[in-house]
């Protein structure tokens, strides 16, 4: 559940585990054609369980997700506790809109405005969100490479990620969560606030919570150093 060069892959303790990389992507959970609103939402929920039927998970199984993934390994863990010794979820969130009493970061508006900005011009709404996703100004190199991902999906299979990410609300099933879970995140993150993280804290009942001094949504990205750190002593043996 690692995006590509993310900087983890090969850099933790030594055999602290026996990495198995699962692809959103490369399963083929994100149409080429735009799906029906319903079936966007579940997009998550689909996830899950692709990720434990493709793994072939045991008690041992430690995942590391990023934001869908993230919760996806989340979602999984509910339906099969049994099979994870440990979560590692580097910039979840349960819920990307606002409500009355919760700042998820995006208000209804704000999500309308990307919907639309993806339709009117693919590529430059890919720049400027990697831009943002990414932070770090004086490291281009970093927001070009994520741009470049990012243009290399269609803009009908990005809208169903997008809808899944940002139109879902899983708050009610975090006190369902009954693997230790380490919660990481950066301390500057434009998509994920840190009253997220800290909510997320709160309602996971076994969690962890670590703010990596990392700018952007993407600590393991910019800031691996710091994120490796953190995972290695959350599954280190007690």
């Amino acid at each position: 559940m690692e995006p590509a060069d993310t900087g983890l892959r090969g850099r933790l303790p030594a055999g602290a585990l026996r990495p198995r990389r699962h692809d959103a992507g490369e399963s083929g959970l994100f149409p080429r054609e735009a799906a029906a609103l319903p079936e966007r939402q579940g997009l998550r929920q689909r996830f899950a369980r692709a990720l434990h039927s493709a793994l072939g998970l045991n008690g041992e199984t430690v995942v590391i997700g990023h934001s869908l993934g993230a919760m996806a390994g989340l979602l999984a863990s509910i339906d099969h506790p049994a099979q994870f010794r440990r979560l590692v979820l580097i910039g979840a969130s349960p819920r990307y809109t606002d409500t009355a009493d919760y700042r998820g970061g995006f208000t209804a508006e704000d999500i309308k405005t990307i919907y639309s900005a993806v339709n009117q011009d693919y590529a430059q709404w890919s720049t400027r969100l990697a831009a943002a996703a990414m932070g770090n100004p004086d490291r281009p190199l970093l927001t070009q490479r994520f741009a470049d991902s990012i243009l290399g999906i269609p803009p009908d299979m990005m809208l169903t990620i997008l809808c899944s990410v940002l139109q879902t609300d899983h708050r009610d099933q975090l006190a369902r969560v009954r693997v230790p879970t380490l919660l990481l995140h950066s301390r500057d993150d434009d998509f994920v606030p840190t009253a997220v993280a800290e909510y997320l804290h709160a309602h996971i009942p076994a969690s962890t919570l670590v703010f990596v001094d990392a700018e952007g949504h993407l600590p393991h990205v910019s800031a691996p150093e710091g994120v490796i750190a953190a995972i290695g002593d959350f599954i280190a043996p007690p």
